[in-house]
């Protein structure tokens, strides 16, 4: 079974922090199971209690032990492309600003 490396105290504070202050829910998420996985929780569990694959709880574990705080943040280019150009997208920025409503 996998667990995270055991915490330092410093450690345990930044990601208590993260967890409480941090803007990005995501991150926030990758903190408190990281807290979790300190605390004696298997990976299953910490994947049920987020409603994730156990896989990307283990992905979040391996990035902390070879990132640190980085490896909780999303990496450039994750995620579905944009649909719209960049020059669509201004267009609908203008469009939301002149008709907010």
């Amino acid at each position: 079974m996998k667990y995270v490396t055991p915490l330092n105290d410093a450690e345990m504070q930044t990601l208590h922090d993260m967890q409480r202050y941090h803007p990005s829910r995501r991150a926030r998420m990758r903190a408190h199971s990281l807290l979790l996985s300190h605390q004696g929780l298997s990976i299953p569990d910490i994947a049920r209690i987020y409603q994730v694959d156990r896989r990307s709880v283990s992905t979040w574990l391996d990035r902390w032990q070879r990132q640190g705080l980085v490896g909780l943040y999303d990496q450039p280019g994750a995620g579905r492309r944009p649909t719209l150009s960049a020059d669509e997208q201004q267009k609908v920025q203008q469009y939301l600003h002149q008709y907010p409503k």
